[in-house]
């Protein structure tokens, strides 16, 4: 009888492009995934933010230079956006229309980035 297959190798910890991780869900996801071993690419509006996840092993670039690094990214968590706080009839027009460019086209185009990366 012959000897059975030796096994697969491990798999390389998978790679996650986090948006908004300086606080709240997008923070809590990145540092989740850092725990459990993932490489994270943490992304904020202000990068002073997230240096306590630099200091646990992530990294703070764009598409471009992660997926240089790493050569892939497995997984993108879309957290970044905001509230618009108010009462409807108190938020202007250009008001509403940033908050709409931020969370639809804003998402959108951070997925448009990401999914050219996975077809690869």
């Amino acid at each position: 009888m012959a000897a059975p297959a030796p096994p697969p190798p491990p798999l390389p910890p998978p790679v996650g492009f986090i948006t908004a991780a300086s606080s709240s869900c997008g923070y809590q996801v990145a540092y989740a995934a850092l725990q459990k071993g993932d490489h994270v690419i943490a992304t904020a509006r202000d990068p002073t933010k997230i240096q306590r996840l630099e200091k646990e092993g992530a990294y703070n670039l764009a598409f471009d230079h992660a997926f240089s690094k790493y050569g892939r990214i497995d997984y993108l968590i879309n957290a970044a956006g905001y509230i618009l706080e108010g009462a409807v009839e108190e938020v202007t027009p250009d008001e509403a229309q940033r908050h709409y460019n931020v969370i639809v086209f804003g998402t959108t185009n951070t997925i448009r980035a990401f999914v050219p990366l996975r077809k690869d």
